[in-house]
């Protein structure tokens, strides 16, 4: 099924180098609100009221929210091409908690994958990776972590990679919640970026090859719903081994 057509926005050049150079960088949410002046966001947020359970987390938490699909981006083209549904899958030296075995999530529902919101913003995140392929894989993870008087990890794994070549990690929202702190470290422990994403689109870019990334506990900070939405693209090159794994963030 063909989506909306990407948008090859102008990132600047200096945040691909930064990429490039140490594997990371932090794009503020209004940054990306400027390049993007028609993006009309509000379905693609409110897509995430609908997420179903995660039933594959190893504590057996009821905390998490998830679906996932799968396409192409190809340059020039007009639009995004949906790859057809599969289980999601990653190996133990990737993902020791819950790799090695796959995990069914339900698909992006159409509305989803067919807004024009997901196409453009898909294609100003790429436009930001220092790339010279024409074609890539493009994993979309669409994740809620609810939040209560606990701290709850948004991602159980710590810090760790995904086994992809590139990862956005894109805040869509976040509700009445303290904590939840986005970390980025290099091989050797080095930390890159260490930001609380508390603007909608907030976004940290990440060689995932070269680099290591995890996000603190969160908790509710007062009463009422509690929440934390999270866009995930997993970029990979068509012939990479990774191109059809997905994320744990």
């Amino acid at each position: 099924m063909a989506v909306a057509a990407p948008v090859r926005s102008l990132c600047p050049a200096d945040w691909r180098r930064e990429v490039a150079r140490v594997g990371a960088v932090h794009l503020p949410g209004a940054w990306v609100r400027n390049q993007l002046p028609a993006l009309d966001f509000g379905r693609l947020a409110e897509s995430f009221d609908a997420l179903p359970l995660d039933r594959h987390l190893h504590d057996g938490g009821t905390y998490r929210r998830r679906r996932f699909s799968r396409f192409v981006w190809e340059r020039g083209a007009t639009a995004l091409r949906r790859l057809p549904h599969q289980t999601f899958f990653q190996s133990r030296s990737v993902n020791p908690l819950h790799g090695g075995f796959p995990r069914h999530f339900a698909p992006l529902p159409t509305s989803t994958a067919s807004d024009p919101a997901l196409a453009q913003l898909v294609g100003l995140f790429i436009d930001c990776l220092p790339i010279e392929e024409d074609t890539l894989w493009v994993n979309v993870h669409q994740i809620r972590v609810l939040a209560g008087e606990h701290p709850v990890g948004p991602a159980p794994e710590g810090i760790h990679s995904d086994g992809h070549d590139f990862v956005a990690i894109v805040l869509v929202r976040r509700e009445n919640v303290v904590g939840g702190r986005s970390i980025v470290r290099d091989a050797a422990e080095a930390e890159l970026v260490s930001t609380t994403m508390e603007s909608p689109l907030d976004a940290v870019v990440v060689d995932d090859r070269r680099t290591l990334h995890g996000v603190t506990p969160i908790r509710r900070a007062g009463p009422g719903p509690a929440l934390r939405d999270m866009l995930l693209l997993d970029f990979n090159r068509p012939t990479g081994s990774s191109s059809g794994s997905g994320s744990g963030s």
